[in-house]
């Protein structure tokens, strides 16, 4: 049985992330753009969601879509407004590492999401689902009870990227009908006919 995933973050993850922060706002040491520019001694980490991976191998094959846990990402705030995101992995020794920030469209993309997405009030957990080999991320909006690992049709999906021409930012999206779009996508790399990019 797998183990079961925590619905809010563990401390551990937060102080990975919040030590990091701490340590490059106190030496000026950030690299990006927004986090250069912000006062980060104001910072907060809000909107905590757990990060799972889809495999690509899942995807081309017949296999259930078995999700694999990553770990943690916070949205940093710097007065009211979202600029950035931070990520903690989880280790094999229940610990966690910082792994990185992001300021790139999919955090800005999140955040509005989150914002404006009415089920999350519904007994629904934001998480962030990953399809790296498909090049797609979307908002998982899990509902209680099931497999903690697997995406279920009670389950809802809101894409984030790329994000399909007849469809908003917003669109909620059953989890057949993402499952189908993304092994579309995969079965294309299959055959070659993906672009890159």
């Amino acid at each position: 049985m797998a183990e079961r995933v925590e619905s809010q973050p563990s401390s551990k993850a937060e102080e990975a992330v919040r030590s990091v922060l701490s340590a490059l706002a106190a030496q000026g040491a950030f690299r990006t753009p927004k986090l250069r520019r912000a006062d980060m001694r104001e910072f907060k980490l809000v909107s905590p969601h757990r990060v799972f991976l889809i495999p690509l191998a899942i995807l081309k094959g017949d296999q259930k879509a078995e999700l694999t846990d990553v770990g943690w990402r916070f949205i940093i705030e710097v007065n009211g407004e979202g600029i950035a995101s931070a990520e903690a992995i989880s280790r094999p020794n229940g610990q966690f590492q910082f792994s990185g920030l992001n300021e790139g469209p999919l955090v800005d993309n999140l955040v509005d999401t989150l914002k404006g997405v009415d089920i999350l009030g519904q007994g629904f957990q934001p998480r962030l689902v990953l399809a790296p080999g498909v090049n797609t991320a979307a908002l998982w909006l899990k509902k209680a009870g099931g497999s903690e690992f697997c995406l279920a049709e009670t389950d809802v999906v809101v894409q984030l990227v790329p994000i399909h021409h007849d469809r908003s930012l917003r669109t909620l999206t059953p989890v057949p009908e993402f499952i189908s779009s993304l092994k579309s996508l995969a079965s294309a790399l299959q055959q070659g006919g993906a672009k890159g990019g």
